[in-house]
């Protein structure tokens, strides 16, 4: 089976160019953050390499993973350019709040 390191890019919404998860995926990883009305929103899906957690689903029969973290930000805020990265203001690598991510080297 191929691994894809990327979703598979669609047109603009909003602003920006985005990748969405197929509806059923997207079902998937909301139910897998843990949400409080303040503070972090943390994954609480399957654990991966450096701690940052990992969301996988198959494409055409290829295997496509993200990190939550970059997931979330390509979801709720928009494209993440070449050569950023998505960065977290509470320094927690399991968060996946809108606002405590950023884009930064």
């Amino acid at each position: 089976m191929k691994v894809l390191a990327v979703a598979i890019p669609i047109p603009a919404v909003s602003n920006h160019q985005c990748f969405m998860l197929p509806p059923l995926q997207r079902i998937r990883f909301l139910r897998r953050i843990n949400r409080t009305e303040h503070g972090c929103w943390t994954w609480r899906g399957a654990p991966g390499f450096w701690g940052y957690g990992e969301f996988c689903y198959s494409v055409n029969g290829c295997r496509v993973r993200w990190r939550p973290n970059r997931l979330a930000y390509s979801e709720f805020i928009g494209e993440i350019p070449a050569g950023l990265f998505v960065l977290h203001h509470c320094d927690n690598r399991i968060c996946v709040r809108r606002d405590h991510l950023f884009l930064g080297t």
